[in-house]
């Protein structure tokens, strides 16, 4: 037994902690820790995620158990706070700058005489790390405690993200010596992660994020910690900022501070070298060009390396210009590129009726740690624009390392004869007919029972930004598809007539059926701007779905307007106009069905508070940060109000809002004398309408 009951003053029990409970939490912690490594780092989990949840609780109970084994640094302390309402801007104590970057060995050359000038000497020694591409950041310790992390912001001041940061495996919450110190690194989601994400977000019929770094940016400010948590990211340490008191001579070098971060907690960056002042330049390649091939071990994406002088005495001595040091800098690696063949070019159809061409090449070329067999060509302009034809020798890269591309087309290698590849009169699914509406080169099919639309639409119609019917995810949609029970989106109402049918279906016991009915039915009426949100009409988001529904009412009202119609509300441009008059015109018999089925989507409530305020009616542009609110918040505040939040500045816009680094949307205000308001003003404006 590990634990002995004994009894509170009051003769309540109590556990008494024994020998063998520590060494059991401290072993969890520690294996804990490694298979953080593991999985965030070495890209190899040697537990699968149930195993490494089945430690976590078993650790967060013993210290449930035994409060005195609580430790602020543990694992399962890291809970963050609530919601976050928005992100405040704090100082660095110490700027945090951007590197300069070199391309070829004679700027690398260039640098390292720079350096030796500087010094008067050329006995100076660097190290070398991978460049991990991901989101700087700074975390500030007090005394050894986590007080605060930052993002980079404008190298002065960032956004206050602790919440979020706290919620990272790999940030140590207290390090294991009482330093006040800023901590610099790199905040990043390795591949298997965001492969995961991704997957989910398709399966939510969410938008993609390009890759891994933009998939870090994004998580990092997201106003929900616990969703931070959920997105596995982590940590890396690779420089010192602020150092307080007499802690600032305790580093003579940068390989001591590396090694200080490993002590206490961090990971450090993987791979890193010394490189001796003998070697020169060459032993710096040296260096550079290993790191190239090991990257293809690592489990994030490294897009070149880092040269950074070692004693931290001539760093002092070089300091630094106005943006990046003068003793460091970054060496980018060239997108790497294989040739192969153009075996096939197949067409497709999307969610949204979008025709797109892929490549498909034969044989697979190997890039950035993956087998790429296709890639897509994007849309028939780029077809021509490129002149790429079947049988082509081409050459494929990976953009950002992560989607692959065709960039070149070998001319002087193609075989005589190859026919120019032309586009599509009919959808490939349903033979429909395909448009191209005014400035775009996408061309759709816009049949709403297309086949091969048919299981994204229903995804997408049923998902959180659809209807949002529970329970009826990916594989319930494939499910119902293939059994036949639904082929249009009106047939998700007629299910409540196929009970026996549904039952025999695997997984689909009385009270699944039961609840997925019900939830069903919860959708008849749903606020008119979800369903036309739901529809998946081209170009047509949820702000436009709202206008839309505010303006005319009723889905009947919509159903009868024209493309002049559309075209005479604010906010609505030709190409929006023209896309949901063709939408409605081609599916008057899908929307006649759902009208018959007994949908009936509610009318929107116009608010009391959009009634007399000085944003109605008005097309309002926000740029820059604003004050304490996000940019999200700011536009529902416009659109609560009854204006209508647009991203571009043009004559029609009635108002700019400028917060700090507005750019070039100020400047094109200023030309069209658009009236502009300062965040400030904005927010004590809207502050007087409260919801």
């Amino acid at each position: 037994m590990d634990w002995l009951r004994g009894f509170a003053p009051h003769g309540e029990p109590v556990l008494i902690v024994t020998a063998s409970s520590r060494r059991r939490v401290s072993d969890l912690r520690r294996e804990i820790e490694r298979h953080n490594r593991k999985y965030y780092i070495d890209a190899h989990p040697e537990i699968s995620d149930a195993e490494y949840d089945r430690l976590y609780r078993e650790l967060q109970d013993l210290e449930d158990r035994h409060p005195d084994l609580a430790d602020p640094a543990s694992p399962t302390r890291r809970v963050g706070g609530g919601r976050i309402d928005g992100f405040k801007s704090c100082p660095h104590g110490q700027p945090m700058l951007s590197l300069d970057n070199a391309y070829s060995r004679e700027e690398m050359q260039a640098f390292v005489d720079r350096v030796y000038r500087g010094l008067e000497r050329s006995d100076a020694g660097f190290v070398v790390e991978p460049k991990i591409d991901g989101v700087g950041v700074n975390l500030q310790y007090q005394s050894g405690e986590l007080f605060r992390g930052l993002t980079r912001g404008d190298g002065r001041t960032g956004d206050d993200i602790t919440e979020n940061i706290k919620r990272l495996a790999t940030v140590p919450l207290r390090l294991t010596e009482p330093i006040t110190m800023e901590v610099r690194g790199e905040v990043f989601m390795n591949n298997r992660a965001f492969g995961e994400l991704n997957k989910a977000r398709q399966k939510n019929d969410e938008s993609l994020f390009v890759n891994p770094r933009n998939a870090a940016a994004g998580s990092l400010k997201l106003l929900d910690p616990a969703e931070v948590a959920r997105r596995k990211l982590a940590f890396i340490a690779h420089s010192m900022g602020h150092l307080a008191g007499e802690d600032r001579s305790r580093f003579a070098s940068f390989w001591e501070v590396l090694d200080f971060f490993d002590s206490v907690g961090f990971l450090t960056p993987p791979g890193r070298a010394r490189v001796s002042a003998p070697a020169g330049v060459d032993g710096l390649f040296t260096e550079i060009e290993r790191l190239y091939t090991d990257r293809a071990h690592l489990a994030f994406d490294v897009d070149g390396a880092v040269i950074k002088l070692d004693r931290l005495a001539d760093r002092q001595r070089l300091g630094e210009t106005a943006k990046s040091p003068r003793w460091a800098i970054a060496y980018k690696y060239a997108a790497e590129r294989a040739e192969t063949r153009i075996k096939t070019i197949e067409v497709s159809v999307g969610r949204t009726g979008a025709i797109t061409p892929t490549a498909v090449f034969d044989p697979p070329v190997f890039l950035s740690r993956t087998t790429v067999s296709r890639a897509s060509l994007h849309n028939f302009d780029e077809i021509r624009r490129l002149d790429v034809r079947e049988g082509d020798r081409v050459l494929v890269e990976k953009s950002g390392e992560i989607i692959p591309q065709v960039v070149e087309v070998l001319r002087k290698k193609r075989r005589k004869k190859l026919k120019q590849f032309m586009p599509k009169r009919k959808c490939p699914s349903c033979s429909g007919r395909l448009s191209r509406y005014d400035g775009e080169v996408a061309l759709r099919c816009s049949n709403l029972s297309c086949p091969a639309q048919l299981e994204r639409r229903l995804e997408y119609y049923a998902s959180k930004s659809g209807v949002d019917i529970e329970g009826m995810g990916e594989k319930v949609v494939a499910m119902l598809v293939s059994a036949k029970l639904i082929a249009a989106i009106a047939d998700i109402y007629r299910l409540s007539g196929q009970v026996e049918r549904l039952l025999s279906l695997e997984g689909f016991a009385k009270r699944r059926v039961d609840n997925l009915l019900a939830a069903i039915d919860r959708t008849r009426e749903s606020p008119l701007e979800r369903f036309i949100a739901a529809l998946g009409i081209p170009h047509i988001g949820g702000v436009t779905s709202r206008d839309l529904a505010i303006h005319f009412g009723s889905l009947d009202r919509i159903r009868s307007a024209g493309e002049a119609d559309f075209a005479a509300i604010g906010g609505i441009g030709p190409k929006m106009a023209e896309s949901l008059a063709a939408f409605f015109d081609l599916n008057r018999r899908l929307l006649d069905d759902l009208v018959h089925v007994g949908l009936r989507p509610k009318s929107p409530e116009r608010s009391s508070l959009a009634v007399d305020n000085p944003l109605k009616g008005k097309r309002v542009v926000i740029t820059g940060a604003l004050p304490t609110l996000t940019r999200s918040a700011a536009e529902d505040a416009v659109q609560r109000l009854g204006g209508l939040s647009v991203s571009s500045v043009t004559r029609q816009t009635h108002l700019l809002v400028v917060g700090e680094d507005p750019g070039s949307k100020l400047d094109k205000a200023e030309k069209l004398g658009v009236p502009r308001m300062s965040g400030q003003e904005f927010e004590m404006m809207i502050g007087k309408f409260p919801t």
